[in-house]
């Protein structure tokens, strides 16, 4: 009886530390993955396929982690609906990075002025989100400054977004407009997922902080 009811409470007990952990992991994952798409932009990686599809496969296996944590714990660090969205928020940027590299890789597209400004934004709003996560245990007073740097970069993105796709449709070749069209949406669905993150990070501060 002893060692049941011993085995009840470390059930009960929160399980924060590991929570915190993983959100780690998936935020190391989404910052690798931007720096392989900001490689390959500068040309200075090729195999871009391969090491994006292991870093998926990496975001993916800390997903399931954290959902595995989730149905062994009761406790945890804040509500568990939470805790699922801004896990799954984090693994959306992940697979928004790698869809950004695949296009540029399959259209065979030579980056433009626009398209490196935008990989240095979204380099500038992932490197702040994960900043945020690691403050969620210990600093929460600091994310609000780190959601919002990463909303205002992922706002301009979103600009030079909308002007790049002006230029595509200035394009002669309707083949090369259609690609460059592609590859904006790509980047604009990128940003959106870096916010949909910001905002739940701000949403759990509120909530956690008062």
């Amino acid at each position: 009886m002893g060692t049941w009811i011993a085995g009840f409470f470390e059930f009960l007990r929160p399980k924060s530390a590991k929570f915190f952990k993983i959100f780690a992991e998936q935020a190391e994952t989404a910052v690798r993955a931007w720096e392989v798409l900001s490689c390959f932009v500068e040309g200075k990686e090729r195999d871009v396929a391969a090491k994006m599809v292991a870093l998926e496969v990496e975001g993916d296996d800390a997903r399931r982690k954290l959902v595995r944590e989730l149905y062994r714990t009761y406790l945890t660090p804040f509500d568990r609906e939470d805790i699922f969205s801004l896990s799954r928020a984090i693994d959306d940027i992940i697979d928004a990075t790698e869809a950004c590299a695949l296009e540029l890789a399959t259209y065979g597209l030579a980056p433009n002025e626009y398209l490196r400004q935008m990989v240095e934004l979204l380099g500038e709003a992932i490197h702040a989100v994960r900043s945020s996560l690691e403050n969620l245990s210990c600093r929460p007073e600091a994310i609000p400054a780190e959601t919002l740097k990463a909303k205002r970069a992922i706002s301009s993105l979103q600009n030079l977004s909308r002007y790049g796709r002006y230029q595509a449709i200035e394009k002669d070749d309707p083949k090369e407009s259609l690609k460059w069209l592609e590859v904006y949406r790509s980047f604009q669905q990128c940003g959106h997922q870096v916010e949909v993150a910001a905002d739940i990070l701000s949403d759990i501060t509120v909530k956690y902080t008062q």
